[in-house]
């Protein structure tokens, strides 16, 4: 693998992480609009209901749970074993998913990662 596809393998998943969050708070904002306030209990979906939007966001939701710690174990070990490499730009690189996961996980504006999951 050349140091090229390296990085974009190292992008792949703080740039999926990304995708996800816009992916939930933009369903979430659907819901909203379909009742005209914050969905806060099981099954207050608007009519919106089980949608294509719902089951990708859910899905990369899991991926992201598995490749998370995968990819940030992976990642450390090839800038701890590489010499080419310095870790001072990647750290920042491998934080995005988990500062995203700690944003929605300990933030969570209106329970909204709570109500998802229900």
């Amino acid at each position: 693998m050349t140091s090229k596809q390296r990085n974009y393998t190292l992008l792949a998943v703080p740039g999926v992480s990304v995708v996800w969050l816009l992916l939930f708070y933009s369903f979430c904002l659907r819901v909203r609009l379909a009742l005209g306030h914050w969905p806060t209990t099981i099954g207050e979906d608007g009519g919106v209901g089980a949608s294509f939007h719902y089951h990708l966001g859910f899905l990369i939701l899991v991926a992201l749970y598995i490749a998370v710690p995968i990819s940030t174990i992976l990642s450390a070990g090839v800038l701890i074993f590489s010499r080419r490499h310095s870790p001072s730009g990647a750290i920042p690189i491998l934080l995005i998913p988990w500062l995203i996961w700690a944003f929605v996980t300990f933030v969570d504006p209106h329970g909204l990662y709570l109500w998802y999951l229900d």
